[in-house]
């Protein structure tokens, strides 16, 4: 336990500050935490939300589509016996169909140039 015995809570009754002494169960309770742990929270919620909040993949559109919500389709690229999967993410139906034929467009392309 820390030098404070208590932790006092203030609330305002009838436009008067009133002190409301909680119980030592909660108080061990919040003194368990760390003083910077919402410094540290605070990136790890930046770096979910860069996560589950991503950008369409089609590279005519900008909307920004929640992870949940957005259209996946997954390619597979088979090159030296190894295969390489790469996931897109899509926001609607028009864009998938556009990222995908872009996608194959520009691979198709790639192997036409090694191709000489």
């Amino acid at each position: 336990m820390n030098d404070f015995s208590f932790v006092a809570l203030f609330i305002m009754k009838q436009n008067k500050l009133t002190m409301v002494t909680l119980p030592n169960d909660i108080v061990e309770y919040i003194w368990q935490f760390s003083p910077d742990h919402r410094e540290k929270l605070n990136t790890v919620l930046e770096e979910l939300d860069d996560y589950f909040n991503i950008y369409c993949e089609n590279e005519m559109c900008e909307n920004i589509v929640h992870r949940k919500d957005a259209i996946c389709t997954t390619t597979v690229r088979i090159r030296d016996y190894r295969t390489n999967e790469r996931k897109y993410f899509y926001c609607c139906e028009s864009c998938m169909d556009y990222g995908t034929w872009s996608i194959g467009y520009d691979t198709r392309k790639y192997f036409r140039r090694l191709a000489g």
